[in-house]
């Protein structure tokens, strides 16, 4: 969470795929006024303080009984890299593809992972 950005967040979830150590992260932001969600997943190495994940936005779909997999399009949307310096501090730099870039420092505003462990 940062009060500058109020109104925007991220969802950063760990697990498991396939016996490997898994990170699952939306960004709940806009584009041009309208909501966009940013998603995407990357394994990565226990003991790691950082992911880098390529997130997609989609679009084209219904809800409930309109919904349709093959309506979804899926659009690549760039990269984020993420930097744990601590269990409660996020660092966020991102490139969208052909243009914007930048970086946001974050604080744990939810949940705790309870292992003793960051990722």
């Amino acid at each position: 969470y940062s009060t500058a950005r109020s109104g925007e967040g991220v969802l950063v979830d760990f697990g498991q795929a396939g016996g490997m150590p898994v990170e699952f992260f939306t960004w709940y932001t806009y584009d041009a006024g309208a909501q966009q969600w940013l998603v995407g997943s990357q394994t990565f190495s226990a003991g790691e303080t950082g992911v880098a994940v390529d997130l997609i936005t989609t679009r084209g779909a219904d809800f409930g009984n309109s919904f349709h997999p093959r309506d979804v399009v899926r659009t690549p949307w760039g990269r984020v890299t993420q930097r744990f310096p601590d269990c409660n501090t996020l660092e966020l730099s991102y490139q969208k593809h052909g243009g914007e870039s930048g970086t946001h420092t974050l604080t744990r505003a939810l949940g705790s992972l309870g292992t003793g462990q960051c990722l």
